[in-house]
């Protein structure tokens, strides 16, 4: 997958739209394993969106 210049900003849009896609809560763990991510990078840019009103704990 080609992530482009800037891999935070493609990560975090491919975390909403999987979390978009789910009928309730998702752990993060289960989003880390969804998405092949790094657990440290989708906790990072949860609190980022958290922070900033995207996504609640």
């Amino acid at each position: 997958m080609l992530v482009g210049p800037s891999p935070a900003a493609h990560h975090t849009l491919r975390i909403l739209g999987y979390l978009a896609a789910q009928r309730g809560p998702v752990p993060a763990a289960t989003v880390t394993a969804a998405l092949e991510l790094p657990r440290s990078t989708v906790y990072r840019l949860l609190g980022v969106m958290e922070q900033h009103g995207f996504v609640i704990h």
